[in-house]
């Protein structure tokens, strides 16, 4: 498992509405994007996302994969802080 990619500050403006649900929103837009690199799917069930602030060793827990989440093979997942996801938006390839 690969953490391809991480968007921690959205850029103002409609640039930063990563999540395209219409609105900026400085927690929302953030993702992580995870990449299974492996010849075989990985279970997630159970898996958390966690954060802390820059000023802060507490952690707190962003998402929880659900039971049955798996990553397929050479596949790529992304996991929004948020919003209202578009499973018709060409841009997530859904």
């Amino acid at each position: 498992m690969v953490v391809n990619e991480v968007l921690a500050d959205p850029p103002a403006g409609t640039d930063g509405d990563a999540n395209h649900d219409g609105t900026r929103d400085s927690a929302q837009d953030e993702f992580v994007e995870l990449v299974n690199s492996t010849n075989g799917g990985i279970n997630l069930a159970g898996w958390t996302i966690r954060t802390h602030s820059p000023s802060s060793a507490t952690e707190a827990v962003r998402h929880t994969f659900g039971a049955n989440t798996t990553l397929p093979p050479g596949e790529a997942m992304v996991v929004f802080g948020g919003g209202t996801f578009n499973a018709a938006d060409p841009l997530f390839d859904c």
